[in-house]
């Protein structure tokens, strides 16, 4: 399945400030991408879980975002 435009833009950023050594919280996400609600991020890292792109979580820890490899795939 393709990636929506804003589904690659927050894969971008988990990629991005995952790269710093640690995965980034919902609040960092959200102020990347530009969506206010932690809701509104959860439901893209789910849809993104759901395609193959970060491991299944239920994202309710912080920090629990996990890149699955095939990322690499989509040309950043």
């Amino acid at each position: 399945m393709p990636l929506t435009g804003r589904q690659a833009e927050v894969l971008a950023a988990v990629r991005e400030l995952s790269a710093k050594g640690r995965a980034p919280s919902l609040d960092e996400l959200g102020k990347r991408v530009g969506l206010r609600g932690s809701w509104a991020v959860r439901r893209h890292l789910d849809i993104l879980a759901r395609k193959g792109f970060l491991k299944p979580r239920r994202f309710r820890k912080p920090r629990d975002i996990a890149l699955t490899g095939r990322e690499s795939a989509i040309a950043a």
